[in-house]
């Protein structure tokens, strides 16, 4: 469903005037890479990029997952804000870095027939910096990669039980600029 979703705003978008006309797609000064509104696809989830300033953008992620085992369903949901200072801005490789905060929630239900009982209810942040590159196939379209150290703090309501500590995460993206 996702996935037919996204492929019926992409035809859109890219069957639209702006992909019709004659202009080239490389950059100049007056036409740059673009990056002040766009959409963009992440693993499980969406995002929302806004350009401010020359180099910098701010971006919104909304992340969404499902597990199930032979004991447990659990489902999560992470919202996340990032912050980006991009690099080499008018080549269509770009490098960048930057910072999140994200906040996330799990619930989960025991499955019949399991030994656990009861529900799994867990929340918690993640903070980290990234680094990573950004590939302009098209003036509107990109596709990027980072990587990072974050610090991730969850804890378990029902038992109290935390976990914490430093992990790396990777992130993958595909994202559509509107203007």
């Amino acid at each position: 469903m996702k996935l037919k979703f996204l492929l019926f705003i992409f035809s859109i978008f890219f069957l639209s005037d702006p992909f019709l006309s004659a202009e080239s797609d490389e950059p100049s000064p007056e036409q740059p890479y673009m990056r002040k509104l766009g959409l963009g696809a992440v693993y499980t989830g969406f995002q929302v990029r806004a350009g401010f300033l020359k180099s910098w953008s701010a971006e919104m992620r909304y992340l969404l997952a499902q597990a199930e085992t032979e004991s447990r369903t659990v489902k999560s949901s992470v919202v996340s804000g990032r912050i980006y200072k991009h690099f080499r801005i008018n080549r269509p490789i770009q490098l960048y870095a930057g910072g999140d905060f994200s906040y996330g929630w799990a619930n989960g239900s025991a499955s019949s027939g399991s030994a656990y009982s009861g529900d799994l209810k867990a929340s918690g942040y993640a903070a980290g910096g990234f680094g990573g590159i950004e590939y302009y196939i098209l003036r509107r379209l990109s596709i990027g990669l980072d990587i990072g150290p974050y610090y991730i703090d969850m804890k378990e309501k029902t038992t109290g039980e935390r976990d914490r500590g430093l992990d790396f995460v990777f992130n993958t993206f595909i994202n559509v600029y509107f203007f």
